[in-house]
């Protein structure tokens, strides 16, 4: 996914003081010491997962006599693990981003910044919402220019910021704030042109905190969306997150006029199918109706539906992993995305379990990695249990068998559906003959060839489709093997050491 972020900060910078170079996107490529040398200050975006390959980009940067300003969600939510940077900026880049250039520029300026402390001193250069966060109309379009658009499969795009809920493990309202902000459709069709012009077809993310959070703007926007996609043939094909009420009756007709718009699947946090576990993480909004009705709304609706899980959470029972095991393979869940969970700083669960004197330690980037192999608080049910019913859990779900049982669920759920549009005849051959060598002789083969060969027969333009299902399974059998082998040495180094 390309870095909208940096493209984003990269048109917040006044082109007549400075000159803005190619964005260096790590997850695409290593960073060339050439950029490091060619440039006068680096500017990173952080998420907690990132912290040491950051602190060796500042480590670097500092060989060549380099300064560095840091910014995103990591040193916005732990500035004191940013110790080396030259320079800390917090929170939303609109507020912050112009005084400190006036101040780098004039040679005063101070090590960190702050979007409250800016904002504070009526130093920023944007408007304020009703609850004094940034009005976002005033945000630029990124620089797609400085991205080469190549590289990816997915673009995104932000029309909200903010949550209504306030679910006890999420920092999205520390960071945002509950009133959901957004762009005007105008703004948002502008970017869509942007990214058009650049180069852009195909899987476009809304990576807004919860797309619904503001139902009659978003009613607004997918009006101008609609009639943009129908004028321009469907270029981009939509997904997004959002909150479960997307699926209540009052919602019904904005379901419908995503899908009209051009969107294809929706991530929600389900995060539990236990009741007690769902109240006490806050998470009342999933307990008005149940839990697989609403999923089959939104799948009925055209909407492939991705789960996000929370494994750990307090009020949780021991057969919890077999329970969400059932729900996820009867709701045609194809992509459930799982997580041991963590207490994030700043959040009411971290809150909460301070003052229970549970907290063991703060969150470090393994924690944050695509499955973790330990909690940072102390759990109700015992920490080896819970780890071993989430290997099970993990293992269970991307079974061949199990996998594509739920990709025939949601083909049987689902209603009709716009297809990508980005594949041409070569892309998708191409595709399918790298599957069939990694897939023809691998375990699981069999079930591979058969769901392929039905949905050949039976549902031919869904094949492309198909094939992208089984690609995503090898990849999701890679990462859960790479975990279950790092439990079991995990073990074995704890056996070794109780010898």
């Amino acid at each position: 996914m390309a870095p909208t972020g940096l493209a984003t900060i990269a048109a917040m910078v006044p082109l007549d003081d400075f000159e803005v170079l190619k964005i260096a996107d790590l997850n695409v490529r290593d960073l060339d010491d050439t950029q490091l040398r060619n440039s006068d200050i680096i500017f990173t975006s952080t998420m907690t997962i990132q912290e040491d390959s950051h602190n060796d980009v500042i480590d670097r940067a500092h060989f060549y006599g380099k300064k560095v300003a840091a910014g995103g969600p990591f040193p916005s939510s732990y500035p004191e693990r940013n110790s080396k940077a030259d320079y800390i900026i917090t929170g939303e880049g609109e507020a912050v981003i112009k005084p400190f250039l006036e101040d780098l520029i004039k040679g005063v300026a101070k090590r960190e910044y702050s979007e409250t402390d800016m904002i504070a001193a009526r130093r920023h250069s944007v408007g304020l919402t009703k609850t004094g966060r940034v009005d976002i109309t005033y945000t630029p379009i990124p620089r797609w220019d400085l991205v080469d658009m190549s590289n990816y499969l997915c673009a995104a795009v932000q029309f909200s910021r903010g949550c209504p809920f306030n679910c006890d493990f999420c920092d999205i309202t520390k960071l945002y704030g509950r009133e959901p902000r957004t762009k005007t459709p105008q703004q948002m069709i502008g970017e869509f042109e942007a990214l058009r012009n650049a180069g852009h077809k195909g899987h476009l993310f809304l990576v807004d905190d919860n797309f619904i959070g503001n139902k009659e703007n978003v009613r607004q926007l997918l009006l101008y969306l609609r009639a943009w996609q129908e004028r321009n043939h469907f270029p981009f094909y939509l997904f997004t997150e959002a909150s479960i009420d997307l699926a209540w009756q009052e919602n019904r007709g904005l379901l419908e006029d995503m899908v009209q718009a051009g969107f294809c699947e929706v991530f929600v946090g389900i995060e539990n199918t236990d009741a007690d576990a769902l109240r006490k993480m806050r998470k009342g909004q999933n307990l008005r109706m149940p839990l697989g009705e609403s999923v089959r709304v939104m799948q009925n609706a055209g909407l492939a539906v991705m789960g996000g899980f929370i494994f750990g959470s307090d009020g949780s029972k021991p057969d919890t992993a077999e329970k969400m095991f059932d729900f996820i393979q009867e709701n045609g869940i194809v992509v459930p995305m799982i997580g041991l969970l963590g207490a994030i700083k700043g959040t009411a669960l971290y809150n909460r379990l301070q003052a229970e004197g549970r907290l063991i330690r703060d969150l470090k980037g393994d924690d944050t990695n695509t499955h973790n192999s330990s909690f940072n608080f102390k759990t109700e049910l015992p920490e080896d249990f819970l780890l071993d019913r989430y290997t099970w859990l993990l293992e269970s779900l991307f079974d061949d068998t199990n996998y594509y049982n739920r990709c025939r669920v949601l083909d049987r759920n689902r209603g009709n559906h716009r297809r990508p549009t980005r594949f041409t005849v070569k892309d998708a051959s191409l595709a399918f003959l790298r599957s069939l060598r990694e897939q023809l002789f691998s375990r699981g083969a069999i079930q591979y060839i058969k769901y392929l060969a039905e949905t050949a027969v039976y549902r031919p333009r869904d094949f492309v489709h198909a094939v992208g299902n089984a690609i995503k399974l090898n990849h999701y059998k890679q990462m859960t093997q790479q975990y279950v082998a790092k439990q079991k040495q995990k073990k074995n180094l704890v056996v070794a050491a109780s010898i």
